[in-house]
């Protein structure tokens, strides 16, 4: 059980740090939230990768992990989209 979360957990970290070396950040306000939309969706696709390949408890249980709920919704509510973005890049999760 314990090769399984670590096997997860290498394949979660692997398939982001791909995703973080693809783009610069771009100056105006119209890319900058394409840009935070990016991040976040960047993030999910990773989650749902992960609850194709190992189900839907494993990925829940990894992104509670990675990025707890409640942190998540609070700086959500707080910061917008763009936030949580900064968060995921703060966490290195993207």
């Amino acid at each position: 059980m314990n090769r399984n979360v670590l096997s997860l957990s290498v394949l979660c970290l692997l398939a982001m740090q791909a995703n973080a070396q693809s783009q610069a950040q771009v100056a105006s306000p119209t890319h900058v939230s394409a840009a935070c939309q990016s991040d976040v969706s960047k993030f999910e696709q990773v989650v749902a990768v992960v609850r194709q390949s190992h189900g839907e408890k494993r990925a829940n249980d990894l992104r509670e992990k990675l990025l707890p709920s409640k942190e998540a919704d609070e700086v959500l509510s707080q910061s917008g989209q763009c936030g949580l973005a900064r968060l995921l890049r703060a966490k290195k999760l993207v």
